[in-house]
């Protein structure tokens, strides 16, 4: 989508400071299931490290996912669509992963193996929380990669199986040259690299994502070279590492692409060993869980867990 962003450099943009709001209703636009109770506090990496969460709870779940968030976003980006779940009886967990929404460490890049880690102990600990059920990992774009990665990495022990919505996934060998040259770049230039953005155009989006991503101070507008290169890296382990993943996986994107690469999206499917299903919607953006026809899209995971092997 042209146009859909502002881009600016240097040090002199600052990204806004996040005040310490209630993060349950900070950014909640969307329609809430009253018969869902909502749970927050900190989650506990294996390193002590606090990772905020915030867990929905219907009367009787039935199943279990743990919602992963994008790059520069948090947990508060599902605060629209966890009632569609819970109207299903999923449990819902989302969490502000390392370097982003409320952690310590905002705006800092932790490491793929370092956050893997952590998405397994947020699976262990949903596993806990609503035990008996299946548990499913659903990841968007840095989410999604991540999710490949710690699967690979053997940190999703018990997971049912793994939505991967635009996975930000780097397999073209013309690509990669291409992105380590340019954050070789701006990593050489250190603070006057900084990159701002800001999304000027969210025509593609549900009213609710359009104005918690123009208005929400947690969401991160500030990009470090260093986190640009460890989303880079992250997009060549992702795909590297498919083939280990031993879990079924269903992988969405929409015809509209423009953060990740189709024909990497595409590839990185056919690498999966086990069962996988790939589903493309016509005109979707590469938020899909936060485009105006998301509702065909959380229809579609739904229906693929129902499916999926006990």
């Amino acid at each position: 989508m042209a146009g859909a962003y502002r881009y600016d450099w240097g040090a002199r943009f600052e990204d806004r400071v996040p005040l310490p709001l209630d993060p349950v209703s900070l950014g909640t636009f969307g329609a809430r299931d009253a018969s869902a109770r909502v749970f927050r506090g900190d989650l506990k990496a294996d390193d002590g490290y606090a990772l905020p969460y915030r867990l929905w709870l219907p009367p009787s779940p039935r199943g279990a996912v743990l919602l992963l968030h994008g790059a520069c976003d948090y947990a508060g980006a599902f605060d629209g669509i966890f009632s569609y779940f819970a109207r299903h009886d999923f449990a819902v967990l989302a969490y502000d992963q390392r370097g982003f929404g409320q952690t310590a460490t905002r705006g800092k890049w932790a490491g793929s193996r370092r956050m893997a880690r952590d998405i397994g102990a947020a699976a262990a600990f949903l596993a806990h929380r609503v035990p008996g059920v299946p548990v499913f990992v659903v990841g968007e774009s840095m989410g999604a990669a991540l999710s490949v990665h710690a699967a690979a990495q053997g940190h999703l022990f018990g997971v049912a199986g793994l939505v991967l919505v635009a996975p930000g996934a780097l397999g073209s060998s013309v690509r990669r040259i291409a992105y380590a040259l340019v954050t070789r770049a701006l990593q050489s230039l250190g603070a006057r690299a900084d990159v701002f953005v800001e999304r000027v155009n969210s025509d593609d989006l549900s009213s609710d994502a359009a104005i918690r991503l123009l208005a929400d101070p947690l969401v991160l507008r500030r990009i470090t070279p260093a986190l640009l290169g460890g989303l880079v890296r992250l997009g060549q382990r992702a795909f590297d590492g498919a083939v280990k993943v031993a879990v079924p996986t269903l992988t969405l994107v929409g015809s509209r692409e423009d953060v990740s690469a189709l024909s990497c999206i595409r590839g990185l499917y056919k690498r999966f060993r086990a069962d996988a299903t790939l589903v493309e919607f016509k005109g979707g953006p590469h938020m899909l869980l936060h485009w105006r026809g998301r509702d065909a899209v959380l229809k579609s995971i739904v229906d693929w867990i129902d499916k999926a092997p006990d």
